[in-house]
Formats: structure tokens, C-alpha cells, sequence
């Protein structure tokens, strides 16, 4: 069983990797985003309450990357029948050792959220954006006795994100995060820090995820905090990051000092994977 639920954490630590929100609030702290993008001036603000924010995370050189990223396919459902590709060993003492376990996202219970501050004519507010658009697939295996990456990939189509105004939206897709032209996000896991190496089923456990972020074709290094619970085959959590525009090649959109967005911005995810077949 605590073996599951390390497997189990770890890989919806792994699927928590690209991330964006929701509705517009009052702010005094900078949020987070896959895309820190604001309304056009012509967009009325409304004020909320101020939402919490992430740590910044420090980015590194850009690289290259691939404009897009192939869809994922998730793979087919476990057969009992087959002890070694089976359902998942309710017993730490019972998974072998180099057993690989493949989890999938499921897009009708993820939300990827960005958050960003804002100015418009004076009045300080959150701008938050979302979408459901989301691909994912990893594996998880234990090499003796500690979990092991065997491939980790999320990826979200930034042209469905969706804030509370049409006219901001458009005005992403086509001047600041310009996701017409660079519709995906990618983010890549690459290690896990803090795992709970004593896990049981039913509680939370907060741990972090290191990897690349590619974003507009630049690539960075990105840390999402992450909260996971697992039950039975479902895995459920959040995780969420700081990232700064000026990393993917875009300064944060401002109109004749009317309209101001900072950096950097906050960018969460909220979902569920469910584990099949390896």
C-alpha cells in the first residue's frame, strides 16, 4: 500500500506541471501563469480578494525547443489477468522492484490556471485565465526501493485559455504570448524533491517537481510545489510555479502606462490522473 502511494504521488507530481486561472480580484502580491497576460485598455477591471502567491522561481539560458508537441495517447486499461501489468499492489512489499506504472490526465477533471497583477487606470486587480486543454503521460517506476522518472510530459494548448474578457483574450493569442503562432506549452519533469517516502492512502503530501518549461520555444528550468492524495487508482492534487515573461521572449504587455501587467506571473494546475495499463 505505501509503496502505490509513493508510486502514486510521485507520478501526479510529475502530471502537475503546466498550469493557468480563472476571474479577475484585487491584488497586492504578484500571482503565477503559463502566460502573464493582461486585458486590452478598453477592458473595465472589476476587484476582488487578493489571492496568495507562489515563490519566484530563478530561470535559466534559454534553448530551443519544438513548436508543438505530439499528441498523447493514454494507454489502454489494466487486465487483472496479467500479474505484472496488472491493477496497482495495494502492499509496499508486494511491487516489484522495476515495475514501471503509467498514469494519464484526465482533461475533464484538469484545469490549468494563470494568475497575473495588473493596472488598469489606476486600479489594481488579478487577471486570471483557464483552460482544460490538457495532454498528459508519465511513468513512475521504483529502482531499488526509490521512484524513478521513466518519462514525464504535459502539455496545454495556451490558444483555449479563456480570462473573463474576449477582447484580453484575443490580444494574447495574437500580440503578447502570441500562442497563435506558439500554441503549445510543455512541461517536462526531470526530479522529484521531498518525496514522502512514507505515504499512506487517504492524506495529503506536499512535495516539489523540477523540469523544463518550453514556452514560445524557449526552454526553462521550472520547481512546482506540489499537494497529492491518492486513492485507490486516482490520483488528485495541485501544483504550482512562477514564471517570468521576459524568460519566453515577451515583456509584460503595458499601453501608454494606462495599463500596466508585472512580472512575474502564477501559474497553477488542478486535475486528476488515473493509472492504466503499462
Amino acid at each position: 500500500m505505501k509503496k502505490f502511494l509513493s508510486i502514486g504521488i510521485i507520478a501526479l507530481g510529475i502530471a502537475l506541471g503546466i498550469v493557468a486561472c480563472g476571474g479577475t480580484q484585487t491584488a497586492t502580491q504578484p500571482p503565477v501563469s503559463l502566460a502573464t497576460l493582461a486585458p486590452t485598455a478598453a477592458t473595465q477591471p472589476t476587484t476582488q480578494t487578493t489571492a496568495p502567491t507562489a515563490a519566484p522561481t530563478t530561470a535559466a539560458a534559454s534553448t530551443t525547443a519544438p513548436q508543438t508537441a505530439a499528441p498523447i495517447e493514454a494507454a489502454s486499461t489494466s487486465d487483472a489477468s496479467n500479474p505484472s501489468n496488472g491493477p496497482l499492489p495495494q502492499s509496499l512489499k508486494d511491487i516489484p522492484d522495476g515495475q514501471v506504472y503509467t498514469f494519464v490526465v484526465d482533461p475533464s477533471q484538469t484545469t490549468v490556471e494563470y494568475a497575473v497583477n495588473e493596472v488598469l487606470f489606476g486600479n489594481k486587480q488579478i487577471t486570471r485565465g483557464s483552460t482544460n486543454s490538457v495532454q498528459g503521460q508519465f511513468q513512475v517506476s521504483l529502482q531499488n526501493g526509490k521512484p524513478t522518472i521513466n518519462m514525464s510530459q504535459l502539455q496545454v494548448d495556451l490558444r483555449t485559455l479563456k480570462s473573463d474578457n474576449g477582447m484580453r483574450d484575443e490580444a494574447i493569442r495574437r500580440q503578447w504570448l502570441e500562442s497563435n503562432k506558439y500554441p503549445m506549452a510543455v512541461f517536462v519533469a526531470k526530479e522529484v524533491q521531498g518525496f514522502p517516502t512514507d505515504a499512506v492512502q487517504g492524506q495529503s503530501y506536499s512535495f516539489k517537481v523540477i523540469g523544463d518549461m518550453t514556452i514560445r520555444n524557449i526552454t526553462k528550468p521550472v520547481t512546482f510545489d506540489i499537494t497529492v492524495s491518492v486513492n485507490g487508482t486516482t490520483l488528485t492534487g495541485e501544483g504550482t510555479t512562477q514564471i517570468y515573461m521576459k524568460d519566453f521572449g515577451f515583456d509584460p504587455p503595458e499601453i501608454l502606462g494606462r495599463f500596466t501587467v508585472s512580472d512575474p506571473a502564477t501559474i497553477t494546475i488542478k486535475g486528476v490522473a488515473n493509472y492504466v495499463e503499462s
